[in-house]
């Protein structure tokens, strides 16, 4: 695993451009990207915060100053580490579990993000699973939790979360709608190549 500030990595033994096997993946760039999906997903946070259940009202804590300073703390605190988790599960859905050299686990300045990406080839639809893993997981471990333990922390690191996963979200139908099943995917920085199922390694 590499350890980066600054953009995606940029293999050095890629060339797509020059290999007529590869096609890259119209994408809008990685602002709009952004934001076009942390809205749409803003919106979808309006029904989760719904199915979340209740939490405790002022009658039902002991005491509601400390309630509500508890629950502010774990937001403030509960973010930061939301985001690490995020990208470590991510990491997870990399070929070796994120062990390998080609996983990078990093910051982007520039564009004030924290990523986890994979430098080698994969197939499409391990990407997909890549991208999604993180929203299913930890929104679906937040709403067990809300279950067991009701606070209002619990909802508000849910919907924040998912905005923040509006880029995932965003990018994955993308992927499924403009490449192949069964496609073998690879990026060179924030670019996205494809090749063919029917390329196989051994007849390239």
């Amino acid at each position: 695993m590499q350890l980066r500030y600054g953009p995606l990595p940029d293999p050095e033994d890629f060339h797509p451009e020059d290999d007529p096997r590869w096609t890259l993946l119209e994408e809008p760039c990685i602002g709009i990207a952004q934001l076009v999906g942390m809205v749409a997903c803003a919106i979808l946070a309006v029904p989760l915060w719904m199915a979340f259940p209740d939490s405790p009202g002022r009658a039902d804590v002991p005491s509601w100053r400390g309630y509500v300073v508890t629950n502010f703390m774990m937001v403030n605190l509960g973010m930061p580490i939301g985001v690490l988790v995020h990208e470590l599960i991510h990491m997870l859905f990399h070929p070796g579990a994120g062990t390998r050299r080609g996983s990078a686990l990093g910051f982007w300045p520039d564009h004030a993000i924290f990523y986890a990406a994979w430098s080698g080839e994969w197939s499409r639809e391990r990407f997909a699973a890549c991208l999604l893993a993180p929203t299913v997981v930890i929104t679906g471990f937040l709403f067990l939790l809300q279950h067991i333990h009701p606070m209002a922390a619990t909802p508000i690191l849910a919907c924040l979360h998912l905005i923040c996963c509006g880029g995932d979200l965003f990018y994955t139908p993308l992927l499924l709608r403009r490449t192949p099943a069964g496609a073998t995917l690879r990026n060179k920085g924030w670019d996205t190549y494809w090749r063919p199922a029917s390329l196989k390694p051994e007849l390239q």
